[in-house]
């Protein structure tokens, strides 16, 4: 028998919610970019929420921008009323179009030249793809994007 949709998500809190508590409490969020939305957004929003008369106020800009996890949240009407969220979206259709037109022409032939004279550059772990299992095992790349190479 398959686990009730109820309980994935009380799975889903009980992990991130106290993780999301424990890093804010460390260092307040001044910055959300969101490549997930869905649940894991909604119970963002919940810990960043005041929940009494005396919270602590701390400005975090949240933008959203992917929707991995879903394309919708609940969101609750105290969270915009007593958290100081300023929440907005980046996409294409967040883009004067005079930039989105110099995007092929002008912008990705100046990174792939930055690139290419290594004035900007990208820490890479490769993997074969005989490897897969491995890359995708590994918990910690030190910050490196893992390359799967055939």
């Amino acid at each position: 028998m398959a686990p009730h949709k109820g309980s994935k998500d009380k799975s889903t809190k009980l992990k991130l919610q106290p993780s999301f508590s424990s890093a804010g409490r460390e260092n307040p969020f001044d910055l959300v970019l969101d490549y997930l939305w869905g649940k894991p957004a909604e119970l963002l929003m919940d810990v960043l929420t005041g929940h009494d008369l005396f919270a602590e106020s701390h400005p975090t800009r949240y933008i959203q921008i992917g929707e991995m996890a879903g394309p919708t949240l609940n969101l609750a009407a105290a969270t915009l009323r007593s958290a100081n969220i300023q929440l907005s979206g980046q996409g294409g259709g967040s883009l004067p179009k005079e930039i989105l037109a110099k995007i092929p022409l002008e912008i990705i032939p100046m990174i792939l030249n930055w690139a290419a004279e290594g004035i900007i550059s990208i820490d890479t772990v490769t993997y074969l793809l005989t490897e897969i299992q491995t890359a995708w095992k590994k918990k910690d790349s030190d910050g490196k994007r893992s390359v799967i190479i055939p």
